[in-house]
């Protein structure tokens, strides 16, 4: 794939920490030695011991995954999840995990109305959240923002499911079926698995 320059859309206002519920507990995303959220014992860190995305997501850059589509190659993501329903991608979510019949030709089974990618194993989920999950919705029932900010929290998400509880062993078949499906929509792939060499 060669490299292309995209243009991203930037914030139009000024940013403000998130005000997700459990926002003081991302230290690695912002880290000022007190890690703790809403009766959380306080756990001590380093202040600055973090990634530093405050400087990406604040002037001159305002950067925040707008514009952008990452696609998450794991466990499928959970549809419905609160957190990340508004940045998912239903047209864009696709389970590569059904081989058809004797012919072994990789199936997508494309999921928008049947929760086929829906996340089993909750690891898709928990990356898709990483990379994503909507900063700022504010719950007011919680009175507070729900669960996390994502790095890319203004990013879409391609749910990519290519492997489950009991899916067929993860393969260069499946992984290529996979990059190349919605290689005119997708900018970004996340790839947090790993494969045993046999």
């Amino acid at each position: 794939y060669p490299l292309v320059t995209k243009v991203v859309d930037t914030l139009s206002h000024d940013w403000l920490r998130p005000n997700d519920q459990f926002f003081p507990e991302q230290w690695h995303l912002y880290n000022d030695g007190d890690n703790s959220a809403g009766g959380t014992p306080a756990v001590n860190g380093t202040p600055g011991e973090d990634i530093s995305v405050e400087s990406v997501w604040q002037a001159p850059f305002h950067l925040s995954g707008n514009g952008v589509t990452v696609g998450v190659l794991d466990s499928g993501i959970q549809m419905d999840h609160p957190d990340l329903v508004r940045n998912l991608e239903p047209a864009l979510a696709c389970d590569f995990t059904t081989v058809a019949g004797n012919t072994g030709t990789i199936l997508c089974e494309q999921t928008v109305d049947t929760g086929m990618a829906d996340d089993l194993m909750g690891h898709g989920t928990m990356v898709a959240g990483i990379i994503g999950a909507e900063a700022n919705n504010y719950d007011v029932d919680l009175e507070a923002g729900l669960g996390v900010a994502g790095i890319a929290y203004n990013a879409k998400l391609a749910n990519m499911k290519i492997f489950g509880m009991d899916s067929p062993p993860l393969n260069d078949a499946i992984l290529s079926e996979a990059y190349s499906r919605f290689s005119n929509d997708v900018d970004i792939y996340n790839n947090s698995f790993g494969l045993v060499d046999e």
